[in-house]
């Protein structure tokens, strides 16, 4: 069992006592972007913790629902941070790529005061400005509507997987096992698996090659007027 939840239960999930990855290094940077979604139900979080392995980080699934005893996962029973994570899929306008952006719970109020805004959110076109100098504890993000159109999920390319590619998923025994040697099966990689957005909005357990889709590219102008700032 993995924790994957909707992004509106992420309260739920509080501590107890790749395609590739998007970031913007420095204060006022900017990029174009869509949120790869139709609507907050197409939003999940996920309890993970992090660990150590062979000097390298991970993040790994946490066994137990909110509700269950921290005794379910032998890595809350550890008194290993519980963490609620968002692994944000991003199409940069620009270079047609698709990124993932790290986030934490406070992002969900954010993204769900855009995504009432459009509908489905995808056809919402904006800039993500950060608001803090680089190393700053106190970072902010702003999104910034720019434009909006009658963009699809289908017209864009496959969804990056999360589940299993950047949080690993363990058995029980592998966590306990984890916990008294320090190593876990598999490797350090993290790059995120792909599927596809228009048959597949939760994790595949197929293992068909999903063939991508033709990439309709949208460009906006510097011209266009910020209409909205979330």
């Amino acid at each position: 069992m993995c924790a994957r939840f909707n992004a509106s239960q992420a309260d739920n999930y509080k501590p107890a006592g790749t395609g590739s990855f998007f970031s913007l290094a420095n204060d006022k940077d900017f990029e174009t972007v869509r949120f790869m979604y139709n609507n907050m139900d197409d939003v999940e979080a996920y309890s993970v913790h992090e660990v150590e392995v062979n000097g390298q980080t991970q993040w790994v699934n946490c066994l137990r629902e909110y509700d269950q005893p921290v005794d379910n996962c032998p890595l809350c029973a550890a008194g290993n941070k519980l963490q609620v994570k968002m692994w944000v899929p991003l199409y940069i306008v620009k270079t047609g790529e698709i990124k993932i952006w790290e986030r934490g719970r406070t992002f969900i109020s954010q993204l769900d005061t855009a995504s009432r805004r459009f509908n489905p959110l995808v056809s919402g076109v904006f800039d993500i400005e950060r608001q803090g100098k680089k190393g700053d504890q106190n970072t902010t993000y702003s999104l910034i509507n720019i434009d909006k159109d009658d963009t699809q999920l289908a017209d864009l390319p496959e969804l990056p997987e999360v589940m299993g590619s950047i949080v690993k998923e363990f058995t029980f025994e592998e966590l306990q096992n984890y916990l008294q040697t320090g190593t876990l099966p598999g490797g350090n990689d993290n790059k995120p698996q792909t599927r596809n957005p228009a048959t597949d909005r939760r994790p595949s357990t197929s293992n068909e090659q999903v063939t991508r889709r033709e990439v309709r590219t949208r460009s906006t102008g510097a011209t266009q007027p910020r209409t909205d700032v979330f």
